[in-house]
């Protein structure tokens, strides 16, 4: 958008209220991306805790089940081999 004067001529001067032209031609602006990533990164800092309490719990259930089988097998050796 560009400023018109009295007379309605365009002074070539660029309108500050002409922004919304512009974002729709480059895309957004560095201060939206910006706080896009600095939303992400809490979001991870936060969550982050939380992933690791998972995946201690999931790996302390695989060696468990791990453990379990192999004394299952243990136990049927056993009875077998008698």
């Amino acid at each position: 958008m560009v400023v018109k004067d009295e007379c309605g001529m365009e002074l070539g001067i660029p309108s500050r209220h002409g922004n919304e032209e512009l974002m729709n031609e480059r895309g957004a602006s560095l201060t939206e991306l910006l706080a896009v990533m600095s939303i992400i990164t809490i979001v991870c800092v936060l969550s982050g805790p939380q992933w690791l309490a998972l995946a201690g719990r999931l790996d302390g259930r695989g060696v468990t089940a791990e453990i379990v089988g192999e004394l299952r097998l243990a136990k049927v050796l056993l009875h077998t081999s008698k």
